[in-house]
């Protein structure tokens, strides 16, 4: 039950409480290089949610692969980063 509350917590401090669930973390065939988009002005929120999935990686092993290919664009966020952490977190709406 606490898995359930905490990634409705993070769903909440990312405004995606009423999104609809996606099926796959990660878009297939397009990757992310070092040159896509702008970097974020402030990129706390991106550390801070990648930091929130990294802790549900503990419960939800299958979040791993994806929270790990975000988490090394975590010195340099960008929006299309912070869109592909969005994407993780509604994934883990499905559970």
């Amino acid at each position: 039950m606490e898995e359930l509350k905490y990634s409705l917590d993070l769903l909440k401090k990312a405004g995606l409480l009423d999104s609809k669930p996606c099926a796959t973390p990660v878009v297939r065939g397009k990757r992310l290089s070092i040159s896509d988009g702008d970097l974020l002005p402030n990129p706390t929120e991106y550390r801070s949610l990648v930091g929130g999935l990294q802790y549900l990686t503990l419960t939800r092993p299958d979040l791993q692969y994806a929270v790990n290919y975000v988490c090394q664009f975590i010195l340099n966020p960008t929006a299309l980063r912070l869109q592909a952490v969005r994407r993780i977190l509604r994934l883990g709406r499905m559970s």
